[in-house]
């Protein structure tokens, strides 16, 4: 709960600064729900 929120925030703050593409996601699941979420 709190950590898909940390999460989505995390995402959204990070997004403009580091651009990176896939290198960055070894997570499973757990992202896809942030992203879910985040949208």
């Amino acid at each position: 709960m709190v950590i898909t929120v940390i999460l989505a925030v995390s995402r959204r703050f990070f997004a403009p600064h580091t651009p990176h593409p896939t290198p960055h996601t070894p997570h499973p699941t757990p992202h896809n729900f942030a992203l879910a979420t985040d949208n």
